[in-house]
């Protein structure tokens, strides 16, 4: 399962609003120019909006159950939104009325995701962006001005058409139920507009190599592994290290590349080293040197993380008495929702949470997608890594307490 982003924008229906109580209904004042050097000021006119509401929402413990949600009022398909900030942000503002849905008259089906379904834009301190568009069937909305938002909607004026064309594609061949030999010839198309579109983004990242839009496009491509790891660091190398060095794309695509050297089997386990924010206790994985250690990285929103719980929760119990720990890393839920998730199962190993620009621990790990496992030695170097429902790892730990017990029997 793909590794949500901490940041999403999404749409709830008016009554949903209503019957839950948790969304504060208003309209954002658009603050006067320069009355507050952190705040980012976002205005859109958009043909074909067809919604009322949209809805902000992050990951955020300074709210309740850990969720910040913001009402955004449309009217005429305009509508503001700002949000005080430190640090350049990528907004993702997705659109239900574009979506992919397999079965078209249905809206409970499943729908093919695709970037064209959203719209995108850059926050900044003190910046001002204005978008514009129109919804067809996908997003086609940019900003107008100069700024980090507007270099990136150049890339997008590109691509967008070639993805939406890839997803109707894709659409289309579902709905019709197409053979096996016809999905080799969907592929091959699809995967020819696709090299068109890395394409694009290889220029535009050479061609905006001191624009914090291309340390985005970059970090993005990372995390969907649309690169080879060479190329990814050859591409790194061209962005302008000294214009860039303190944006937030740009700092986190490096340490990800960092970690690809670190992170990997053979190599000395990053540490970890924060609260045990379960109990309160200071935590060091430094301090289990002499155990096998095996480091879970989950979500209470991934399927797969919570399908393997209970086997985790097995090999925990099985070798309680040996050598043996279980570290879980949460990812993506608020601090309530956590806590609440391991009381009632009776998670009891060591629990860590993983917080986006506070203690993130998926970076030095290369987490992109969840769940993931890694299994350290007594000595602190990583013995195997797995990623998603692989099992793997459990035969790695069964190997292990295997050879041992013959070891101990003789």
């Amino acid at each position: 399962m793909t590794l949500k982003r901490s940041l999403t924008l999404i749409w709830l229906l008016t009554c949903c609003l209503v019957l839950t109580g948790v969304v504060s209904c208003r309209n954002q004042e658009i603050p006067a120019t320069g009355s507050d050097p952190d705040q980012f000021v976002l205005t859109a006119e958009i043909k074909g909006l067809n919604a009322d509401y949209l809805v902000y929402k992050e990951t955020n413990d300074a709210y309740p159950e850990g969720i910040r949600r913001d009402t955004i009022r449309v009217k005429n398909g305009r509508f503001a939104f700002s949000d005080k900030i430190k640090k350049h942000k990528y907004y993702r503002l997705l659109v239900p009325q574009t979506l992919k849905y397999l079965e078209p008259d249905n809206p409970r089906s499943s729908y093919l995701p695709s970037p064209v379904t959203w719209i995108e834009f850059i926050g900044y301190p003190g910046g001002r962006t204005n978008l514009k568009g129109r919804i067809t069937d996908f997003a086609e909305v940019y900003a107008t001005g100069e700024d980090v938002s507007g270099e990136l909607s150049i890339l997008k004026r590109e691509t967008y058409p070639l993805l939406n064309t890839i997803v109707n594609i894709k659409q289309d061949f579902y709905k019709r139920k197409g053979s096996a030999r016809e999905y080799g010839a969907v592929r091959d198309t699809t995967m020819k507009l696709f090299e068109m579109v890395k394409e694009k983004r290889r220029h535009f990242i050479r061609d905006h190599n001191n624009s914090p839009a291309a340390a985005l496009v970059l970090l993005n491509a990372f995390e969907r592994r649309e690169f080879s790891t060479e190329e990814e660091k050859m591409l790194f190398e061209v962005l302008d290290s000294v214009a860039l060095a303190k944006v937030s794309f740009y700092q986190e695509l490096s340490q990800r590349l960092e970690a690809l050297e670190g992170a990997v089997v053979g190599h000395e386990a990053p540490d970890i080293a924060l609260p045990e924010t379960n109990s309160e206790r200071a935590f060091a994985l430094n301090d289990l040197r002499g155990n096998y250690v095996l480091i879970h990285f989950w979500g209470t929103w991934c399927g797969p993380c919570v399908a393997e719980m209970p086997k985790i929760k097995a090999y925990a119990d099985e070798f309680a008495d040996r050598n043996f720990k279980v570290v879980g890393v949460d990812s993506g839920d608020g601090k309530d929702i956590w806590q609440q998730f391991i009381s009632e199962n009776n998670y009891n190993w060591t629990h860590l949470r993983s917080v986006k620009g506070e203690n993130d621990l998926l970076i030095p790990y290369n987490v992109t997608a969840l769940p993931k496992k890694f299994l350290i030695s007594p000595e602190g170097v990583i013995l195997a890594v797995s990623e998603g429902g692989s099992e793997a790892i459990f035969k790695k730990i069964d190997e292990i307490f295997s050879r041992e017990h013959q070891a101990d029997s003789h």
